[in-house]
């Protein structure tokens, strides 16, 4: 579940949000919007696929941050935006706190 928090908007230098959100099949998605509430409302398939966004992070190289961790996560990818992540791997990319932190994680530093 999403901390409230978490759900500020975030400042104008950041035009996107990268997002992670569950499925109630299992999976997640991680992907990039600049209204991630109204993109997770959009995936929802009602008695189907209910989806639940359980953390944004702003980002200002979004497509870029995405990208490296898609590669990164490669090993737990189902398809396209869409894996099956463990329990720890969720974990640790909720308590991410910015695109530095995400990178990191994922084993990607940024000068």
């Amino acid at each position: 579940m999403m901390l409230q928090s978490r759900m500020h908007k975030p400042p104008t230098m950041y035009r996107q949000v990268l997002y992670l959100a569950e499925s109630s099949a299992g999976f997640h998605k991680i992907g990039i919007s600049k209204h991630p509430v109204k993109r997770v409302d959009q995936l929802n398939i009602p008695g189907v696929l209910d989806m639940t966004l359980l953390h944004t992070v702003p980002a200002m190289f979004a497509r870029k941050t995405e990208r490296l961790i898609h590669d990164a996560l490669q090993e737990y990818r189902v398809s396209s935006e869409w894996f099956r992540l463990p329990d720890d791997v969720i974990q640790a990319l909720c308590e991410a706190e910015g695109e530095h932190d995400l990178l990191a994680l994922c084993g990607v530093f940024t000068p």
